[in-house]
This record gives structure tokens, sequence and C-alpha cells, in this order.
């Protein structure tokens, strides 16, 4: 009996593995979200256009009419940058019938966000903890 559990063991571990897709983001803590962000907002979705690829993944360029700024200069119109397509592999689709708080990041003069900084709890929430940073 042990033998035989030991085998099945043994030609699990040995079994190739299949490709590794899934992107599991933990909710980040709200205050650490707000301080690395460069860029918070509250936006509409206009247009969404693609405008290349990284390793073989698709990126768009979502296009905001901005409601309220939060954090940031962002005026009233903003692109932000993002890996297209399911969350489950780490890519981003923002509704045109809602609005998003979008946390972004400055690189190389252009704003980019990521699967793993989308907005997690409610607007009040970040909020207060902006008015907690403004304090420090």
């Amino acid at each position: 009996m042990f033998q035989a559990a030991v085998l099945a063991i043994s030609l699990g571990l040995a079994a190739p593995a299949g490709p590794a897709c899934a992107c599991t983001c933990l909710p980040p803590d709200p205050a650490d979200q707000v301080d690395e962000a460069d860029v918070i907002f509250v936006g509409r979705v206009e247009r969404v256009v693609r405008v290349g690829q990284a390793g073989g993944r698709p990126i768009s360029a979502t296009v905001f009419r901005i409601e309220r700024s939060l954090k940031g200069d962002v005026g009233t119109w903003t692109a932000v940058r993002h890996q297209s397509g399911d969350s489950s592999l780490c890519g981003m689709q923002f509704d045109r019938d809602r609005e998003h708080v979008v946390f972004a990041r400055r690189a190389e003069g252009r704003l980019y966000a990521q699967a793993c900084s989308r907005d997690w709890l409610p607007l009040e929430r970040y909020e207060a903890e902006l008015i907690k940073l403004q304090t420090r």
C-alpha cells in the first residue's frame, strides 16, 4: 500500500506542468494603493484603442473623460495603457457604462495601470486614505 502511494505521488510530480497563465491578485492595502499611484481619478471610458503587444499579449490605451481628479494632474481627458483582456490573464477591461476609479503610474510620459491596481473598495475608502496621506 505504501509503495503504491509513493508511486502515485512520484508519477504526479513527474507529470509535465501545463502553461502558467493565471494572474492572481490579492486585494492590496488601500493605503499602499493610494501611496504608490502617481495618479488617481474617477472617469468614464470614451474609447479603447489597441496600441501594441507585450509578451504576446495585447496592450490597449483606454481614453477616459475625467470626472474627478483625486491625486496627480490629469486634465479633462487622459489615456491609460494596460494589458487587454481577461483579469485571470492579468488583463483589464473598463466598462463604458460606469464610473471607474483608476490608479495609474507614470513612466516615460505615459500612464499605466495593471490588473492588480484596480479599484477593489468603494471610492469613500480611497478618499479617506488620501486624507490620511495628505496629513502625514
